[in-house]
């Protein structure tokens, strides 16, 4: 079970195979992601709704049976008697919540400056010990065990280009990992040695973000069926030149 104090409380960092310095007029992407956790789902897709102010209106299930959305002008995921506003117009324009009557919540927002055609990631979770291997116990009772670090969070990994129609984010994979067996830690039951048991999901997608625009990608309903998990994905390209030789930015 993925805690929301886990991931409200996670941290996000570039990844990328090493590789020769880079020139320092090299094109970066500038990434934000905003996980947002949706606890209502019960909705009907409707593709052509609107909100009182003529705001283009979207809900859950449209994001389940239809796929990504591109939003180039302001607009609302209907989640029943809330909503959840979106203003793609700036990259840091924030998310407004108020009206969603807390039935939904950003639990993280991660932004990293990536270089142009590199792979990068993005990490949001918590780190688990688990049992990689383990022999015993011997005739003295003793195990010999192998430890191992994993993630329990989501992760996305990701390929950003420029191109004629905006940012090209291709692939895009969304892996969630979450234990799945009753114990989030290593104990000795009855002689035995017990560990956590991992599940992932994964999520495979490519998206074309327009300057401007914001991407509302679907990720999947939380294992603990706490509700269903979005992506916000807004993003620009950079003038290496400009933007100097800072790999990467933490938020």
């Amino acid at each position: 079970m993925i805690t929301l104090t886990t991931l409200a409380i996670a941290s996000a960092m570039l990844t990328h195979p090493m590789q020769p310095e880079p020139a320092n007029d090299a094109a970066q992407i500038d990434l934000t992601v905003r996980l947002i956790l949706v606890k209502d789902m019960d909705q009907t897709p409707d593709r052509e709704a609107a909100d009182a102010e003529g705001r283009r209106a979207f809900t859950v299930p449209d994001l389940r049976h239809f796929g990504p959305k591109i939003l180039t002008k302001p607009a609302v995921l209907d989640i029943g008697d809330g909503r959840v506003a979106f203003t793609p117009e700036r990259q840091d324009s924030p998310i407004d919540l108020s009206g969603s009557h807390g039935r939904a919540e950003v639990i993280s927002q991660p932004r990293v400056l990536a270089l142009a055609g590199q792979e990068a990631s993005i990490s949001i979770g918590s780190q688990l010990t688990v049992v990689e291997s383990s022999t015993g116990p011997d005739d003295e009772g003793f195990f010999l065990v192998k430890f191992a670090e994993r993630m329990e969070g989501v992760e996305l990994v990701f390929v950003g280009s420029e191109s004629p129609a905006g940012v090209r984010i291709d692939p895009l994979e969304i892996t969630i990992t979450t234990v799945s067996g009753p114990s989030r830690s290593i104990a000795l039951v009855d002689g035995h040695l017990e560990s956590p048991t991992l599940s992932q999901r994964r999520l495979e997608s490519s998206i074309t973000v327009p300057a401007g625009s914001l991407a509302i990608v679907p990720i999947g309903v939380m294992p603990d069926d706490s509700g269903f998990l979005i992506a916000a994905i807004s993003a620009k390209v950079i003038d290496g030149s400009k933007a100097g030789a800072t790999p990467a930015k933490r938020r």
